[in-house]
């Protein structure tokens, strides 16, 4: 990632404020597909997050496609002040190049995609979702750790293709899981 990035940060459209929409979150994960995000949904996305407000950190693979955009959005939002932790898998062809920084921790790659995103949705308190596809398929790593979210009671908001979304409420305890990798990860 460098420097010749095009930060596009989009403006109040509805007037409501974050409390009004959404809760603030400290810990937001993201799964979305290696065609990347259409249009409407890196705008719906941006919008969501200026909604959601800075959290602690956010969680996210590291994929060419989708996950590289929203990489891009958060940098443009918060530079500075958001840890965000990326996940890879071991495919080179499957992982974008993203330099660790002050605020970027590179995990060690693993090897199965799904269960680095299941570990992104334990990790998170509010998950972001793109999927390609506005139903529910097989076959698709997006919709499996959809599926998963919904399995582990995670809160998580489904943007379609078209932009519109869909949040779905998962439990409201405070998750571990994600401090605990935190720790983990060598200083």
């Amino acid at each position: 990632m460098g420097s010749t990035r095009s930060c596009r940060v989009q403006e109040d459209r509805t007037g409501m404020t974050p409390e009004q929409e959404v809760p603030m979150v400290s810990v937001i994960g993201f799964t979305g597909t290696r065609k990347g995000m259409t249009p409407e949904q890196e705008k719906e996305v941006d919008y969501f997050l200026r909604v959601l407000g800075p959290p602690n950190s956010v969680w996210h693979g590291g994929a060419i496609g989708a996950d590289e955009q929203f990489h891009e959005l958060v940098l443009c939002r918060w530079p500075a002040g958001v840890h965000i932790c990326v996940l890879p898998v071991e495919h080179k062809d499957r992982s974008e190049r993203i330099e660790p920084g002050p605020w970027v921790h590179i995990f060690p790659p693993v090897k199965n995609p799904l269960e680095r995103n299941r570990t992104i949705a334990r990790a998170c308190l509010h998950l972001i979702c793109t999927p390609k596809d506005a139903s529910e398929v097989l076959r698709s790593g997006t919709w499996a750790t959809v599926r998963y979210a919904r399995r582990v009671m995670r809160t998580h908001t489904l943007i379609y293709p078209d932009g519109s979304r869909k949040t779905f409420r998962g439990e409201d305890a405070h998750h571990r899981f994600a401090a605990k990798l935190w720790k983990s990860f060598p200083k």
